[in-house]
């Protein structure tokens, strides 16, 4: 009964030790993940803009954590703590919150670039003025 008490006991300090690490790399994964879902979307209403014809925009609110391209809000599952921020050009900035990336029918953009940080890990997002494109940047 003592040998099985002490196995426990040893499980239960290194269940306790790996718990931070398991949650911060959970919280990492999830910030990925959100990265992702955004360039996602604005490679969306890059094509959209281009197939159509027509510009597109893609409004980030970092103060809610969400993105819509064409009026269609989506949340991103970012961990608690972790801040969004977008650069965008003025002409694009709606509030102190919200500002938007406006894609046009020949693949340029207003161009921009969107940070999602949390703890020591920031992944930007740039979207180049000239052609568009997006790409993750560490």
């Amino acid at each position: 009964m003592i040998e099985l008490l002490v196995v426990l006991t040893i499980m239960a300090g290194i269940a306790a030790l790996a718990s931070p690490s398991m949650s911060n790399t959970l919280a990492q994964r999830r910030v990925a993940v959100a990265t992702s879902e955004l360039v996602s979307g604005l490679r969306a209403a890059r094509g959209r803009a281009m197939s159509g014809q027509a510009p597109v925009a893609v409004v980030i609110d970092v103060a809610e954590g969400s993105f819509s391209v064409e009026n269609r809000i989506r949340s991103l599952s970012l961990p608690h703590g972790a801040q969004l921020g977008l650069v965008s050009a003025k002409s694009e900035q709606l509030s102190d919150t919200r500002g938007g990336i406006l894609f046009f029918a020949d693949g340029s953009s207003t161009g921009g670039t969107v940070t999602v940080k949390y703890r020591a890990v920031t992944r930007a997002i740039e979207i180049d003025w000239v052609t568009g494109l997006v790409r993750i940047s560490s």
